[in-house]
């Protein structure tokens, strides 16, 4: 009776073992082709990266050199030193032009870029008159959000979105900490021609919060 035991159990321990094994075999080529998906869609997320990397390196390449462009030309130039002109002759630019490019600009909010030049009959809106086109349809083809121009002394003589920062001191004015005024510092830092000093995306106060990131270069003449 004890052979017959032995019998009995030795083929259903064979045969586990076999299983066993088999289910190992089985659980190894799982693991391996497991370990071979994951290194392919591994390669397949690094090469998207590098890919997206690459692209947005190309995109910010593009915008160095718009804004460097265009700070370059003699019509940038000759735009600051005009609306400066203008900004100069105000008593309270800031109250003024706030007021005519923005409260009593008759364009709905988020449209204020359409005034082209506000009746006041200063010479401000003259120079507003006559540059803002050349502005505004940079801003437009190339997709930014919005241009500024600020003279050597931190003054934002000029918008194409007329928002709350329009007009403002950035050195001693109500946005001498924001972004605007951070790229505008990194530029004074380092005026030579062609150089670029730019902010990472971060909420921006005048723009209601919305995501903003800045990139400016200086505007040399003479």
């Amino acid at each position: 009776m004890g052979s017959l035991r032995i019998s009995l159990k030795l083929p259903l321990f064979v045969a586990f073992a076999v299983a066993l094994s088999a289910g190992t075999t089985i659980m190894l080529a799982y693991f391996q082709a497991s370990d071979q998906l994951i290194e392919a869609q591994s390669d397949k997320l690094t090469a998207l990266r590098e890919t997206r990397a690459e692209a947005i390196a190309d995109y910010l390449g593009a915008i160095r050199d718009d804004v460097a462009i265009l700070a370059n030309s003699p019509a940038t130039a000759q735009a600051l030193a005009d609306l400066r002109v203008g900004y100069d002759e105000l008593g309270n630019p800031v109250e003024a032009l706030q007021r005519a490019y923005i409260t009593d600009n008759p364009h709905p909010l988020g449209q204020k870029d359409k005034l082209a030049a506000a009746p006041d009959g200063s010479v401000y809106s003259a120079a507003h008159g006559r540059w803002h086109p050349f502005f505004h349809d940079f801003q437009q083809r190339r997709g930014y959000y919005d241009v500024f121009l600020v003279d050597a002394a931190g003054r934002l003589v000029y918008s194409v979105f007329k928002e709350a920062d329009f007009a403002t001191d950035l050195v001693n004015g109500r946005w001498r900490d924001s972004d605007l005024a951070r790229v505008f510092k990194g530029v004074q830092a380092n005026p030579a021609r062609g150089a670029v000093a730019f902010t990472d995306f971060a909420a921006y106060a005048p723009s209601g919060d919305a995501p903003a990131s800045f990139i400016a270069s200086p505007i040399v003449a003479d």
